[in-house]
């Protein structure tokens, strides 16, 4: 593959000894051989050398403590010139890659609210009467390690406790799932509540994946760059979903958009809330 002269030299050296997934690479693939990220690197660099400029700066004003401060300064030192050497890129242009390949999953994989709201709540049904049912019989034994070892459920995602501190009770087998029927019941009554807010109300609708994206990936360059940077994002956009027909007033069209979806539904709630 041809590398565009403007891919971050770091991330090309990780796709020549990639082995992760085929919809990974091909991402991968794009990122690197198209001359319109250009200014998407450009801005991430800028962005990422400020962040790391001002933390150094910061170092060098408040050094640690006094002992270490001959130490500390010849590592800022030493450190400073990487701003502009061939390694700094690997600063930014990794974890960039990490969040747009992140975002194209999501986008990609969106759960139509009143799926996910059926779904949590057959868990929640399933595992309430399992319960039911297995209290109180041979099977309804303590879980080996549930003292360590919670499944934070709102999060969804393991939340590993450090034995012995601060450790939770052992569960048995049904009040653990009594647990879980009470939390997927908890997700399912929130998925009621947060349906009508959902970034693409329809992700069976056309243009859903790239509403989704652009409008998620908005967040984050507003919180980067303080604002959407609508040229910026539809230059992202257009590489990533591999649709050519994605410009800067496709972005501005479904941003207006969202913003007043997000009206109307604000203005729906805080008139049912009055009656």
């Amino acid at each position: 593959m041809d590398f565009a002269d403007s891919a971050p030299k770091a991330l090309c050296d990780y796709y020549k000894q990639f082995d992760g997934s085929e919809d990974e690479k091909n991402l991968l693939e794009r990122l690197l051989s198209s001359e319109t990220m250009k200014p998407v690197w450009e801005a991430f660099e800028k962005r990422y050398s400020e962040m790391f400029e001002k933390s150094y700066l910061e170092m060098i004003e408040n050094p640690p403590d006094a002992a270490k401060i001959t130490v500390w300064r010849k590592f800022t030192k030493a450190w400073k010139p990487s701003f502009s050497s061939d390694r700094y890129d690997a600063s930014y242009s990794l974890p960039a890659f990490g969040l747009f390949f992140a975002y194209y999953h999501l986008s990609g994989n969106q759960e139509p609210p009143r799926q996910k709201i059926e779904k949590f709540r057959g868990i929640s049904d399933s595992a309430k009467k399992l319960s039911r049912l297995i209290k109180g019989t041979r099977f309804d034994r303590l879980l080996p390690g549930s003292e360590y070892l919670y499944l934070d459920l709102e999060d969804e995602r393991p939340n590993f406790m450090v034995p012995g501190v601060s450790s939770p009770p052992m569960h048995t087998v049904s009040t653990f799932l009594k647990e879980i029927s009470k939390r997927a019941k908890n997700l399912s009554n929130k998925a009621e509540e947060e349906k009508h807010s959902q970034i693409v109300p329809n992700p069976g609708a056309k243009n859903a994946r790239a509403n989704f994206f652009i409008r998620l990936m908005s967040i984050k360059f507003k919180i980067l760059f303080g604002s959407p940077r609508p040229a910026l994002l539809a230059a992202l956009a257009c590489v990533v979903l591999n649709d050519d027909e994605i410009d800067e007033n496709t972005v501005k069209s479904t941003l207006r958009e969202w913003k007043n979806n997000r009206r109307r539904n604000w203005l729906k709630n805080k008139s049912l809330s009055s009656e």
